[in-house]
């Protein structure tokens, strides 16, 4: 019996930065628990960490009328309890390309509509230091 093997024509290319497998892995930044929950990625880690230096009172990853438990319900990245609630959403660019379709924009309705305030965004690219994230998160709080 033969192995199949591709021609090596068809074979497939790394299109990642070389030196990329190779990172000193004492500067790669890891997220880390947030009130409890595993971060879900690097940009609601560095939310988090801003909204601790300003001495903000949030849930993370919230969940309204029923969370993922429920078909409809929602789950917010962050619920900011300072004054009246409201929902601060990370945009990363992998889920999020700098537009909203329609049923991101039914879900910000459903959400404004029940916490009575607008959703706050915070984007990928104001996130890529932690200082950078320190100030973006200062400009929507």
């Amino acid at each position: 019996m033969t192995g199949f093997r591709f021609p090596i024509s068809r074979s497939k290319k790394a299109d990642l930065d070389p030196g990329a497998f190779f990172e000193d892995a004492a500067e790669k930044e890891e997220p880390g628990i947030i009130n409890g929950i595993q971060a879900k990625s690097i940009l609601e880690w560095r939310v988090a960490k801003a909204l601790w230096k300003y001495n903000v009172d949030f849930r993370y990853q919230h969940a309204l009328l029923g969370g993922t438990h429920k078909r409809g319900g929602l789950v917010l990245d962050f619920l900011i309890l300072e004054g009246r609630p409201y929902a601060l959403e990370v945009q990363g660019e992998r889920w999020h390309k700098g537009q909203f379709g329609s049923n991101e924009n039914r879900r910000i309705a459903i959400i404004e509509s029940i916490l009575e305030t607008k959703v706050q965004f915070v984007w990928e690219p104001d996130l890529q230091t932690q200082e950078s994230a320190d100030a973006a998160v200062r400009r929507v709080i």
